[in-house]
């Protein structure tokens, strides 16, 4: 049951009419040359270098590109499977990769895979590496693992409550020491080095679909959705917490449908969504200014569709697309931000809910699973 309280929240909606994309898109490439369709991209945090990649039964390719000239700069020797999980180091100097042929580390600068953690059985489908890319730790089904690249030892490994399908639910924090998880309406925190879970968030109306950590790791931020009609409409709820507390900041105003991917910019003031209002629809790109709750709303360009939103070192907001046979990326104007503030616990003042639930226990939630 949601805490009792009243808040006013401003709430704008942007929504372009049809050829006012390309003024709030500014294309910064096409990528042309995949044989296989992109699954998952990701940017290096300084923006310069786009790697992609996709695979399936066949095999598969890992290619990476230079982000201003447009151009390859390698595709990646040893990589052939599915993917399911790609994540630069934030220095930019090394990516890991995730499918079903298991975890694999590569060298940025030389091009070459350093380190590679085989366990067929369990795809990873989240990814987490730390700031130099010397650990590197993996979810995928309910097993989790952390190693050393160097040595290639484990150095920790637990299973979680509930297995990730779909869009995962889960995310390291960035120094790998907590993992955030899914269960069902709640999520779970764990201690990555004696695998213990260590709190629960909860709880959410409907499922939680996808989570992201501020930078410094004392705020996770949640999305869940829910069908109230048979319409196949979607209604979903995003929400802030204070993890060393286990309370709710704050929720945010809305609307949001089945929100696909989050990212969180590095001064914590803007979150960038990818929501889905209903099943089958096209995605739009919503950016939420998180002290003041307005909202603007990016519909993909014709014959495109949006893949995952990135935001650089420096705070610009770049988002890739596929259409047909062709990789795009896109930058994207950031509302403009005034004052030196606070955003979350400003956040939590404009959307307040009026007191804060209590982490549950785990013997309470699972009762309440039944």
């Amino acid at each position: 049951m949601r805490p009792g309280g009243l808040f006013v929240v401003a709430l704008l909606l942007l929504v372009p009419v049809p050829g006012a994309p390309a003024q709030e898109l500014i294309e910064r490439g096409t990528f042309k040359g995949h044989k296989f369709r992109v699954d998952r991209a990701a940017l290096s945090p300084d923006g310069t270098v786009l790697a992609a990649a996709g695979g399936d039964g066949r095999g598969g390719e890992l290619k990476l590109w230079d982000v201003s000239a447009g151009k390859e700069i390698a595709s990646l020797a040893g990589y052939t499977n599915s993917l399911y999980a790609l994540a630069f180091s934030a220095d930019g100097k090394r990516l890991v990769s995730g499918g079903y042929g298991g975890v694999q580390v590569w060298d940025v600068n030389a091009r070459k895979e350093i380190a590679s953690f085989k366990d067929p059985s369990r795809p990873a489908v989240v990814l987490g590496v730390n700031r130099d890319g010397t650990r590197v730790a993996a979810t995928g089904s309910r097993q989790v693992k952390l190693w050393d690249v160097a040595s290639g030892k484990e150095l920790a490994a637990f299973q979680h409550h509930v297995q990730l399908t779909g869009v995962p639910g889960a995310a390291f924090n960035s120094d790998l020491t907590t993992l955030a998880a899914r269960n069902f309406q709640e999520i779970d925190l764990w201690d990555t080095a004696t695998g213990k879970e260590k709190g629960t968030l909860a709880e959410h109306l409907g499922e939680v679909r996808c989570v992201v950590w501020s930078s410094d790791g004392k705020t996770l931020i949640a999305s869940s959705s829910r069908t109230e009609q048979r319409d196949y409409r979607w209604k979903g709820d995003v929400k802030l917490w204070d993890v060393a507390s286990g309370k709710e900041r704050a929720t945010l105003p809305g609307p949001f449908g089945s929100i696909m991917a989050l990212a969180l910019s590095p001064d914590s003031k803007t979150l960038a969504l990818l929501d889905s209002p209903e099943l089958y629809a096209e995605t739009d790109l919503k950016l939420v200014d998180l002290d003041t709750g307005r909202q603007r709303v990016l519909r993909v360009p014709p014959a495109c569709s949006f893949l995952s939103p990135h935001f650089t070192a420096e705070g610009k907001l770049l988002v890739t697309g596929t259409s047909g046979d062709t990789l795009r990326l896109w930058e994207v104007s950031l509302p403009k931000q005034g004052g030196n503030r606070d955003q979350v616990n400003n956040a939590s003042r404009a959307t307040a809910t009026g007191g804060a639930q209590a982490p549950a226990s785990p013997q309470v939630r699972r009762r309440r699973q039944g």
